[in-house]
């Protein structure tokens, strides 16, 4: 019974100091890891709330990070708002300096808004990361074309300048640049001058006049004065 109880008692002692072993490496893993567990099983009855805590906490870095972007792209935004109303202003100022004309025969009116135009059309197309700003929800996608396509054009699409010229060409007419003015002889004494009534282009006629002496004229039949209903 001597033998067997001393056995016993040893038996205790080494299981205790193998829990204790297991104790202390335990210890020592969550102080260098500084995590009480690698899985959650490992928590207990605390693993749950563990769970929410960390969805809460991935909800909320999500939510800085978007007000972090957020801000982002409204500073760019408002800085380039405010460029454009400063391009505005010096539109409008530089109308006055409109009659002097600089070395390539635009006015300094012209030469600057051809300036402006390009830079304003930038900044409407103003990226903030992958995003224009300006797009609506196409904001993978320019809010407007490039200054280039816009004035000379894209393919078989016409620019401003090519649509600009042609007006300028079905206005004058035909040779004669008369403007789309019909002028005859009806008589040996006596001159017509008449619109063309067909095209939409060219000048049309108000009224006539002369200084001439002797002469008579005859001013083209008023329209019916325009009445409400």
């Amino acid at each position: 019974m001597s033998i067997s109880g001393v056995g016993s008692r040893s038996s205790l002692t080494v299981q205790s100091l193998v829990d204790m072993r297991a104790q202390l490496d335990e210890l020592q893993r969550q102080l260098a890891s500084g995590k009480k567990s690698n899985t959650y099983a490992g928590l207990g009855v605390d693993r749950g709330f563990t769970v929410g805590l960390r969805t809460q906490a991935s909800g909320l870095k999500a939510f800085g990070e978007t007000i972090t972007q957020v801000d982002f792209r409204l500073k760019v935004a408002q800085s380039a708002l405010q460029r454009i109303g400063d391009i505005s202003d010096q539109v409008r100022s530089s109308t006055v300096l409109g009659a002097n004309v600089v070395s390539n025969g635009s006015t300094i009116a012209q030469s600057m808004a051809y300036t402006e135009v390009n830079e304003l059309l930038s900044l409407l197309n103003t990226q903030a990361g992958d995003r224009y700003l300006f797009s609506g929800r196409a904001v993978d996608k320019p809010a407007v074309d490039t200054f280039d396509h816009i004035m000379n054009g894209d393919g078989a699409r016409a620019g401003f300048k090519q649509v600009v010229d042609e007006r300028k060409q079905a206005d004058v007419g035909g040779p004669g640049g008369l403007g789309r003015l019909l002028i005859t002889a009806p008589t040996a004494t006596s001159v017509q001058v008449a619109e063309d009534a067909v095209s939409p282009f060219g000048f049309k006629l108000a009224s006539v006049s002369t200084t001439m002496t002797g002469a008579t004229i005859t001013g083209p039949a008023r329209l019916p004065p325009p009445r409400s209903i």
